[in-house]
Order: structure tokens, then C-alpha cells, then sequence
């Protein structure tokens, strides 16, 4: 049985001493999905209808059964489900990353047990229609366990794999990357690592071709465990790796490029920080070099899971804290400026335990978080919790209530976009339209198309002004009083 509940104002919201330097947002609802066992979210993403899709895992949905099923849960932008899906049998399947397609589909990469003939585990890659129903599936792997963590799509429309393997490689545990065409068939792996274990957890396409991945490595560098970043060209080859840490156990769990042509990493730290573990932020330049570190935390555990770049230069951190809140774990989300100094930061959960693994942009300009919590709903359930604007975004508010079927964006290609980018609008009126680019502090950056609109179908071509920085922006269309927003990344 299906479970959901919406949950408003009865978990815990803070503010730590000394991070608080700005207006935090103002969250707008909470809601938690699953059966009656474990469900768990590890990656969400924003929608074009103003909705959120959510990937993880359940077992849930297989009466008395200890195996696992891939997760995939559907809301509309008020956090009400629309549908769910779990993928996969009586097996073991896992769903961590998930990025939405160019026809409004999902590709997702996770682990799964359910085709292999050892026991093992395999890397799964699984694309979905819109409606979250299998098109096709594809595993990956030896005779031990592999699995995939991040996928990315590239610019050929076909898919990048990040995870590790114990099947091939160096050592007990190596960095596995897997590049396929869009029929998921292989174009080409490779493994880095020495005779430690070695993990990617996140991977990112590069401006001008190839990819940036990071993991944690145990056979090089200063510790235990040190951050890894490896380059790669667009063929899997290394251009150049780099560790970065102390003495302890330091891992690097997302990754992402920077407006300026470097890259920025959120992960844990146990060699810096005050406490036994603090979130762990990293900046480099494009050949990989330390620009700066931040550590942030308390006394006890306190691990960073995902960022996200905001306009300006700042960034939003998440994961979960058991120094702040309550001490068996809480989301916790932290909004730097530029330079990795904070501005706010805030938390939220109930009694019991939540963790925060994933967070995007909404349309509106604010986020939306996802994880677990075992404090709402059954044992534990996927925990959304969206967050309204934190600076001012496109138009009015209330725009988004005429969000409309009779309106809406169909066949984008090419995103991310490196370039250019062609996609149709579909309206169901006529009259004076409005086609525009904006950034997520509201700011027009070009205007696509301004002029009359009949009903029907039509194509549109943008391309990339030179003036345009790498980022999230949100392309806004409006017909006669309809509107339609889709959310797109450039990447020069």
C-alpha cells in the first residue's frame, strides 16, 4: 500500500550560531511517500510542469520480501503524487541518479542483482517514458559487484556512467566509467584505481567536451581516504587526476563545473573540522588545482551529499547533521556566497532520522530536497521538502498557477546545451507570445521569439550569446495568458 502525507510545520527548523548572515527561505511544504517498509530517495529533479521526480529504493511493494526495487515517485509541484513506479523483481535493484531526457522521459543508473547469474551486483541503466514506464533496461559489469552512481547525458544524447567496480581493475574497488550511445549500448569503459578502493560518486560533462568524476581514493594521497578528481577527455582518457585531504577518511560525493571554467566538490571530511565528521567543500581551478577549502560542522557527524551552483558565483550545500537538531540526523542545507563563506543556513526533521541526499532548482527560484526520513510515515519514506524563493525569480508568483497543459514544451533538444538548442512549443490558443531566456535571479538574458502565436505546434532555434555564463536558466513561454517554463543548463 501506497503511503503518502503532507506534513506542515511540525519538524524542527534552525539556525546555527554564526552561519546566519541572510534571509533564509521559507518552506513551503513537506511530504513523505512509501509503503510499509524502507523507501529511501537518493536524487531528484525539477520538472518542466513544475513538478518533481524523485529516484531511490523500496521493498516495500514485494509482499515479505528482503529484496529491493528501483523507486521512482512523481509529484506536481504542490508535492501531491501523481504516480510511482518500482522497477525491477524479486531481486536486488537500486535507483541513485537520474536525469530527465530530451523527450521528457528519464534515464537512471543504480545497481541490480536482477540479471546477474553471480550473485553480484551490476550496474543498471533504466530509460523511462514520461510516465515513468520501462522502455528498455541495461545492465553492465563482471562476476563481483558493480555499480553505477551518477549518470549524465551527452551531447550525442547518449549517457555517461560514473560508479566503481569489483570486477575489473587495479585493486579491490575501482573508479568504472561507462560511456553509451542512446540504445544504452556500450561505446566504451574504462577503470581508474590502484590496489585500494577506489569510488566515483558523481561525474559532470566538461564546456568544450569530456567529463570531470569524483569519488574518494584509499591508494593514493595523504590519508586513509582522500577526495579524487579525475579528467577525462571525451574518449575516457585521462587528461589529469588530483587527491585532496589529510590524514583521515575525506570523499568528494558531487561534483560540478563553475562559471569559471573550474570545479567545485561537496563531500565529508574527517581530517579538518571540528567535529568527527564536517561537509567538506572544495574549489579548483580547470586543471584541477586547490583554489580553496571550507569545512563546516559540529561536534559529532556531519556529511555533505550534493551542491548546487546559484547565479553570482555562490553555491547551496546539502546533506544531513547529527551535531545540529536532532542528534540522530536531520537535513541540513547551507547557502555559501562565492568564496565558500556562508550566508544562512538551515535544518529540518522530526524525532527520528533524516538524510538528505539530493536537491535542484525549482522554477520558481527556490529548491526542493529529497532523502529519507524514518520521523513521518512508515519505517522510513522518501521526505521532499520544498523551499520557496530564495532571490527574486521570473515574473510574479502567481504566474506559475497558469502553468497549463494548454501550453508546453515538447522535443528539447540538446540539453545541457552546449551551444545551440531547438525544441517545440505547444499551444492550444492563439495570440501574443512571449519566448524568453531567464536566469534564476529573474534577470532576462534574450529573448527567443516575441510576435503573434497560433494554436498548434511550433519550432524554435536558440542560440548561445557569447555574453552567457555557464549556469541553470529557466526558458520562459507565454500565450494568452498561459504560461510554460522548462528548466535548461548551459554548458560552453
Amino acid at each position: 500500500m501506497m503511503k503518502s502525507g503532507k506534513i506542515m510545520c511540525i519538524f524542527a527548523v534552525l539556525t546555527i550560531a554564526g552561519l546566519a548572515h541572510g534571509q533564509q527561505p521559507d518552506t513551503l511544504w513537506t511530504n513523505y511517500f512509501g509503503g510499509w517498509l524502507w523507501d529511501y530517495a537518493y536524487d531528484v529533479q525539477s520538472t518542466d510542469d513544475g513538478g518533481f521526480i524523485t529516484v531511490g529504493l523500496s521493498n516495500s511493494y514485494i509482499s515479505g520480501s528482503i529484496y529491493l526495487q528501483v523507486y521512482l515517485v512523481k509529484t506536481n509541484g504542490d508535492g501531491d503524487m501523481l504516480w510511482y513506479k518500482v522497477i525491477g523483481r524479486e531481486y536486488s535493484d537500486r535507483g541513485y541518479s537520474i536525469q530527465i531526457t530530451d523527450d521528457g522521459g528519464y534515464i537512471i543508473t543504480g545497481s541490480s542483482e536482477e540479471h546477474t547469474s553471480s550473485g553480484g551486483l551490476d550496474v543498471y541503466l533504466v530509460r523511462t517514458d514520461s510516465e515513468g514506464d520501462t522502455l528498455w533496461t541495461r545492465t553492465y559489469g563482471g562476476s563481483l559487484n558493480d555499480e553505477g552512481e551518477s549518470v549524465v547525458i551527452t551531447p550525442d544524447q547518449g549517457y555517461m556512467i560514473a560508479g566503481y567496480t569489483n570486477s575489473y581493475g587495479a585493486g579491490n574497488k575501482d573508479f568504472y566509467l561507462i560511456r553509451t550511445d542512446s540504445s544504452g549500448d556500450t561505446l566504451w569503459t574504462r577503470t581508474y584505481g590502484g590496489t585500494g578502493d577506489d569510488l566515483a560518486w558523481s561525474a559532470a560533462a566538461v564546456p568544450g567536451g569530456g567529463f570531470i568524476v569524483s569519488g574518494r581514493t584509499a591508494s593514493s594521497g595523504a590519508g586513509s581516504w582522500d577526495v579524487w578528481l579525475i579528467r577525462i577527455d571525451e574518449d575516457g582518457d585521462k587528461i589529469w587526476s588530483k587527491t585532496y585531504g589529510g590524514g583521515g577518511w575525506d570523499s568528494g560525493l558531487e561534483v560540478l563545473c563553475t562559471a569559471d571554467g573550474g570545479f567545485i566538490v561537496n563531500g565529508y571530511t574527517m581530517s579538518y573540522g571540528a567535529g568527527q565528521t564536517d561537509y567538506y567543500m572544495l574549489k579548483t581551478d580547470a586543471s584541477g588545482n586547490l583554489l580553496w577549502s571550507r569545512t563546516y560542522g559540529g561536534s559529532n557527524y556531519d556529511n555533505g551529499t550534493s551542491i548546487l551552483q546559484l547565479p553570482g558565483g555562490g553555491y547551496l550545500l546539502g546533506g544531513y547533521t547529527k551535531s545540529f537538531g536532532d542528534t540522530d540526523g536531520d537535513y541540513w542545507i547551507i547557502r555559501t556566497d562565492a568564496n565558500g563563506d556562508s550566508l544562512w543556513s538551515q535544518i529540518y526533521g522530526g524525532s527520528g532520522i533524516e538524510a538528505l541526499n539530493g536537491m535542484d532548482h525549482t522554477l520558481d527560484g527556490g529548491y526542493i530536497l529529497t532523502g529519507k526520513t524514518t520521523s513521518f510515515g512508515s519505517s522510513s519514506s522518501v521526505w521532499l521538502v520544498r523551499l520557496s524563493q530564495d532571490v527574486t525569480c521570473i515574473g510574479e508568483s502567481e504566474d506559475l498557477e497558469n502553468i497549463s497543459s494548454g501550453l508546453h514544451f515538447s522535443s528539447v533538444k540538446q540539453n545541457p546545451i552546449f551551444s545551440h538548442m531547438s525544441f517545440d512549443l505547444n499551444t492550444m490558443v492563439s495570440g501574443s507570445a512571449n519566448i524568453s531566456v531567464y536566469d534564476i535571479f529573474g534577470r532576462c538574458i534574450d529573448v527567443i521569439y516575441s510576435g503573434h502565436l497560433t494554436d498548434g505546434t511550433h519550432s524554435f532555434m536558440w542560440t548561445v550569446p557569447q555574453t552567457v555564463s555557464n549556469g541553470t536558466y529557466l526558458i520562459r513561454a507565454s500565450c494568452s495568458g498561459l504560461l510554460a517554463v522548462t528548466k535548461i543548463t548551459v554548458l560552453k
